[in-house]
C-alpha cells in the first residue's frame, strides 16, 4: 500500500503495516484538525482584543489604540491563513494582500526609525 498525502508520503506491505500506517494517517488527521480549531480560538480572542482595544482607550491616544487594533486584526487573519483581505463600508475601503502589508509595515517601521535616530 501506498500513501501519498499532502507531503506525506509512506509505502508499506502486510497487514500489520497497513493497520499501522492507517493508524498514523488518523491521528495525523485528527491532530491537523486540532491545530485549525486552536487557529480559531486564537483568531476570536485576538479580533476581540482588538475590538475592545478602542473602547477602553484613555483619551488623546484613540489613533494609538487604532493602529494596535488594526495589527491585531491582521495577526488574526494570519492566523487563520489568510493571505488576502478586505473591508468596504460607506466611507472606507480597503482591500490587501500580505505582500503588500509586509510592505507597509517595513516602510512604516522604516520611516520610524529614520525620525528617531534624527
Amino acid at each position: 500500500m501506498q500513501v501519498n498525502h499532502e507531503g506525506f508520503s509512506a509505502t508499506v506491505s502486510g497487514q500489520e503495516a497497513v493497520r499501522a500506517l492507517s493508524e498514523i494517517m488518523l491521528t495525523r488527521i485528527r491532530e491537523k484538525e486540532k491545530t485549525k480549531r486552536l487557529l480559531i480560538v486564537v483568531t476570536f480572542v485576538l479580533l476581540a482584543i482588538a475590538a475592545f482595544i478602542p473602547l477602553f482607550t484613555p483619551e488623546g491616544r484613540e489613533a494609538n489604540s487604532y493602529i494596535t487594533s488594526a495589527v491585531l486584526a491582521i495577526m488574526a487573519l494570519g492566523a487563520i491563513g489568510a493571505t488576502k483581505f478586505s473591508i468596504k463600508t460607506p466611507a472606507v475601503e480597503i482591500e490587501s494582500e500580505v505582500q503588500q502589508v509586509v510592505n507597509m509595515v517595513n516602510k512604516v517601521g522604516t520611516s520610524y526609525s529614520e525620525s528617531n535616530n534624527a
